[in-house]
């Protein structure tokens, strides 16, 4: 076999498996993250579910350019649907503009980011106060 057969067959099986990496897994549960009327972008956004005081990470998400993020599992490899129950959220900055919030909005604990999920909610939406630049 040719060094060129060799190339057309590495070419041909890169064409049919594909070389982009693994697909990002299947959305969940959509959200949208603001300081007032302004969307932020580039905002890790972490869902921790309470349970007897202690809070577990079940799932994270990204905002985009518009503010909109979507649920993933905590390993990415599948959506997050949020279920009827007691959330909290915390928030880091993960963009080339760092954002600063307070430490509470990265502990459980203490993050004053908390929500009540119902059967008819159907958007996270999530209203944070003004962050500083660093």
């Amino acid at each position: 076999m040719t060094s060129r057969s060799i190339l057309a067959w590495g070419v041909i099986a890169l064409t049919l498996i594909g070389c982009g990496g693994p697909s990002p897994a299947p959305a969940g549960t959509t959200g949208i993250i603001r300081c007032g009327s302004t969307t932020l972008s580039d905002v890790h956004v972490t869902v921790h579910r309470g349970d007897l005081g202690f809070w577990e990470p079940v799932g994270f998400g990204v905002s985009g350019a518009d503010g909109r993020f979507e649920l993933r599992d905590n390993l990415a490899t599948g959506p997050l649907w949020l279920k009827p129950g007691r959330y909290r959220l915390t928030i880091e900055s993960v963009g080339p503009t760092p954002l600063v919030w307070t430490a509470a909005h990265f502990d459980p604990a203490l993050t004053p980011l908390r929500r009540t999920w119902s059967e008819i909610d159907t958007t996270l939406d999530l209203e944070v106060p003004e962050p500083s630049a660093m």
